[in-house]
């Protein structure tokens, strides 16, 4: 028996040879095709990662819903001598709840990494002094509360650095009022426990503050920390007894009328907030 090769059959059809030089083709082109797919894969994946990345310009770009909460040192000097003439415990400090709203941001021409906005909002400063008197087997207890509520607007410049944002409120003007009408946030006013009714304190005046803070951009929020200073008086509040309260010893108010010492609200300020960004 005979054994005949066609090698020109095993050519035209698609021999051994052909079928080896078919498949280092592909394996050639898949090759490539993998290395360059690789580097297109990465850089994929580093844009998005930074896309997913909380960018300082965004977050100064976008308008945001930031809420304070914080203390402040008060000068109370005078009205503290009147507290303290009367073995009242005196008011030191006060507790600042304030909430703001952004604006769009104001454009500077060449100059891109420096926002500025003009948010507003409100804030409370809410300050007291409680003191338990003991004479002669009887007892009471005097609270001055003293909250102020204000409206104000204060321009904000922002400094973009890579991981955070340096803030920077050069002045800002606000509208405050001590008195009735906060509703469930308190009144102003004197009561003593062993005496009807209540001196109601009243005034108003305009404000002053200047505070510099770091912001963390986090996501689509951001953490506030900031300090400044604070400048406001009420140097005319009138007193106002109400449902038979009558002064006298031991509230540290023996008539009616003025107060004749000056509430001074004016100190330094340091308080930690929450932005949350909305568009």
């Amino acid at each position: 028996m005979r054994v005949v090769f066609r090698f020109d059959r095993m050519y035209a059809w698609g021999g051994p040879i052909s079928i080896v030089a078919s498949r280092i083709r592909r394996t050639a082109l898949f090759v490539i095709l993998v290395l360059l797919s690789s580097p297109i894969g990465a850089f994929a994946q580093t844009d998005s990662a930074q896309a997913k990345k909380p960018s300082p310009q965004a977050a100064a770009d976008s308008s945001a819903l930031r809420i304070w909460v914080g203390f402040s040192w008060l000068a109370m000097d005078a009205f503290n001598q009147l507290l303290q003439s009367q073995q009242n415990n005196p008011v030191r400090r006060a507790f600042n709840v304030s909430a703001e709203m952004d604006t769009l941001p104001v454009p500077i021409p060449g100059l891109k990494t420096v926002t500025v906005k003009i948010p507003f909002g409100a804030e409370l400063i809410n300050a007291s002094s409680k003191t338990d008197h003991i004479a002669n087997g009887a007892s009471a207890t005097v609270n001055w509360s003293i909250p102020v509520l204000g409206l104000y607007v204060s321009p904000r410049i922002t400094f973009d650095r890579s991981h955070f944002q340096i803030n920077v409120r050069p002045v800002g003007l606000g509208y405050y009022r001590l008195g009735e009408g906060l509703g469930s946030l308190g009144n102003a006013e004197l009561t003593v426990s062993d005496r009807p009714g209540s001196l109601s304190l009243s005034a108003a005046t305009l404000g002053y503050v200047g505070i510099v803070g770091i912001e963390f951009p986090v996501s689509k929020a951001s953490l506030l920390v900031e300090g400044g200073y604070r400048s406001l008086q009420f140097s005319d509040v009138v007193l106002t007894p109400k449902n038979g309260f009558s002064p006298g010893a031991g509230g540290g108010v023996s008539q009616v009328g003025s107060l004749p010492q000056t509430l001074d609200y004016s100190g330094v300020i340091v308080r930690i907030g929450l932005g949350v960004h909305l568009f």
